[in-house]
């Protein structure tokens, strides 16, 4: 070896144990023969205690024996591991020689911890986003589901009075009680909807199970929800009539979030347009259903489509958490489904596609 390679692979050498990582190499029968890096010392490791000997002996050593049948079927994989109170991601990876026999892995591993604590802290603001979001729309709502339901009570409260009145008159016949029943339970129908719609907005739900739901009481449900909110903005809604008998298998408390998410933002963007209009359609399309909501509004501009979204994007101000359209590209892609944006004319539309049932390798996908 010429002194200039002697060189090199004594810098290389320093570099490798100054290095916040560790880098090894092990035989056909897992026995170590390289092992350098800075982490070596924090994991109580020594070259010349680690050489020559079995891996799966060594304490604190980044490889096990299930790590190792792994690569030994020819798979490169990460892992990650809590060694000493300390989480490393280790890289393992074959190494075959020119006529593919097996000769044993190679690996290298880094400390982890901070990245993985960070990330977790960024779960928890985004969930905390997330509920604040969820709040922030149901105190906006406050006054129209307010409005909502003081018009079916004043309802009930005036036929109350007309039976009321009748029987004091002796006029209570049959036709006239079944005529004012019919109406009150109607009326006291059109409240519970409102109130179960309230509900899916009360907790996160994506703990709960896929269950077969009909799609029109999901619907049905959000709208009478988003339906307050539209007449304050003076916004004409158009829901096309759904199948009584269509299903499909979801969360249900998710899936009236993603929905009214997307309402919501469009009577948000077309509340400055003249004559302005939302309208939802629900297509069967045998294994999945179609779902389309657009609006006439002046749309997402060009320099933005791409970005919509991203988490914590918006064009709303500093008062939107601009979550809503990433949370419910969440849920859709949660539940295996797509969710795209399109521009048609002078209409913006939001196109859902979601499949009817969950099978089990998606459910596992889904899981991990």
């Amino acid at each position: 070896m010429s002194k200039s390679s002697n060189k090199d692979a004594v810098l290389l050498t320093q570099i490798l144990n100054a290095a916040p990582l560790m880098v090894f190499a092990v035989n056909g029968k897992g026995i170590v023969t390289t092992v350098k890096g800075g982490e070596m010392e924090r994991l109580g490791l020594d070259t010349d205690e680690c050489i020559g000997y079995s891996a799966f002996k060594l304490k604190n050593f980044p490889l096990t024996r299930a790590h190792f049948r792994k690569v030994k079927n020819g798979e490169a994989f990460n892992s990650t591991m809590n060694l000493k109170g300390v989480l490393y991601e280790t890289f393992y990876e074959p190494t075959f020689d020119p006529s593919g026999r097996f000769m044993g892995c190679s690996g290298f591993s880094t400390n982890v911890t901070d990245r993985v604590m960070l990330e977790e802290k960024l779960d928890q603001a985004r969930f905390k986003t997330t509920r604040m979001q969820q709040l922030n729309s149901l105190a906006g709502m406050a006054n129209g589901i307010a409005h909502e339901i003081n018009n079916p009570l004043a309802i009930i409260s005036g036929y109350s009075q007309q039976i009321q009145q009748a029987a004091e008159m002796g006029k209570a016949d049959k036709a006239f009680l079944t005529s004012r029943g019919e109406k009150l339970v109607n009326t006291a129908e059109r409240i519970t909807r409102i109130i179960s719609g309230l509900q899916s907005f009360s907790r996160e739900g994506s703990d709960d199970e896929f269950e077969t739901q009909k799609v029109k009481d999901i619907f049905v449900n959000t709208w009478e929800i988003i339906r307050s909110k539209s007449i304050e903005a003076g916004i004409n809604l158009d829901l096309d009539s759904i199948d009584d008998d269509l299903q499909f298998e979801v969360r249900r408390v998710q899936i009236a979030q993603a929905i009214f998410n997307l309402l919501s933002n469009c009577i948000e963007a077309i509340s400055e347009v003249d004559e302005p209009h939302v309208h939802l359609s629900v297509t069967d399309r045998g294994e999945s259903i179609e779902i389309v909501i657009e609006d006439n509004g002046p749309g997402i501009p060009q320099s933005h489509a791409n970005r919509v979204w991203e988490p914590f994007f918006t064009t709303k101000g500093l008062k939107h958490a601009g979550m809503g359209l990433s949370t419910t590209k969440g849920i859709i892609e949660s539940h295996n489904g797509e969710i795209q944006h399109l521009r048609v004319q002078n209409f913006t539309s939001f196109r859902i596609i979601l499949p009817k049932y969950q099978v089990a390798e998606n459910l596992e996908k889904d899981a991990s």
